[in-house]
């Protein structure tokens, strides 16, 4: 079965159709569920931009695109509410690019090692996370357009365990609709903590943030040094549906990447082998947490 047969572009440009679906990993459904039925808005602390100074910070790259800023400032804030400081990397002509608003929500870091086989110009995810390094403490890589909104306690709880490797997984809703109405997205991965040790091991490779796949080779690294795997399902991670920022001929790239550098023919079961890193953690405190 080849990876055009698989994975199809939508016809609405929000992401992929599916040829056949398979069922969610059991946790899964349990938190896909649990959410499903609770009628209230996440718990959420008030503002403390002091919460995690000097325990982690959020690290990320953002998109210049000025159509794209003013939800990345709402997105960039929510972290800062919760007591992130933010590092963005990019280039310089990126940075330049950048409104003041959300300009002085971060603190930019300048990267010209992109990698140049997308259709434009895209920060390696191996550059960012050496960025992240040199700040000596913990941090969460994150997609820009990821908004934050719930209890940090499950930050906390995450860097009690440096030994792991912490994902978390975002819900999903149409712009305007509240998020109370978010869909739990069961592909797609979007935040990683981790401590500067871990993030050393990962090797310079050309997977760029925001292109396919970059999100299960991370894991997928790690996996293979032994480390064990932290998720945080609960409502927390929110991203507001947008058209499609990637190709069907980049999705190609990633796999192509994946089979050449990993040994993983993910063109084959690209579903399958994401629910295969669900099995791969200890989940019993969060979920008894729940």
């Amino acid at each position: 079965m080849s990876s055009t047969n698989l994975f199809r572009l939508r016809s609405d440009g929000r992401g992929i159709s599916l040829r056949s679906t398979e069922p969610l990993a059991i946790d899964e459904q349990a938190d896909c569920l649990q959410f499903a039925t609770q009628a209230a808005t996440p718990a959420v602390r008030p503002p403390d931009p002091d919460r995690f100074r000097g325990k982690c910070i959020a690290i990320t790259s953002l998109n210049p695109n000025p159509k794209k800023q003013e939800r990345q400032r709402i997105c960039v804030q929510s972290w800062r509410d919760i007591g992130l400081e933010v590092l963005a990397v990019n280039t310089a002509a990126e940075l330049a690019r950048v409104d003041t608003g959300l300009s002085n929500l971060v603190h930019g870091h300048v990267n010209e090692n992109t990698t140049l086989e997308y259709a434009k110009p895209t920060q390696r995810i191996s550059s960012i996370l050496k960025a992240g390094r040199q700040n000596g403490i913990p941090f969460i890589l994150l997609n820009s357009d990821i908004e934050i909104n719930g209890d940090s306690q499950v930050i906390t709880d995450a860097l009690a365990e440096p030994h792991k490797l912490t994902i978390g997984v975002r819900y999903n809703h149409e712009p305007g609709q509240s998020i109370t109405a978010a869909e739990y997205e069961p592909w797609g991965l979007d935040c990683f903590l981790m401590t500067p040790d871990l993030a050393a091991t990962v090797p310079n490779l050309p997977f760029g943030i925001g292109k396919p796949v970059w999100d299960y080779w991370l894991p997928h690294h790690f996996r293979s040094h032994a480390v064990k795997f932290n998720w945080i399902r609960r409502p927390f991670f929110f991203h507001e549906r947008h058209p499609l920022g990637w190709s069907q001929a980049e999705w190609n790239l990633g796999a192509r990447w994946m089979q050449e550098f990993c040994g993983v023919p993910l063109a084959q079961s690209s579903i399958a082998y994401r629910q295969t890193l669900n099995m791969h953690s200890n989940e019993s405190k969060q979920r008894a947490a729940i």
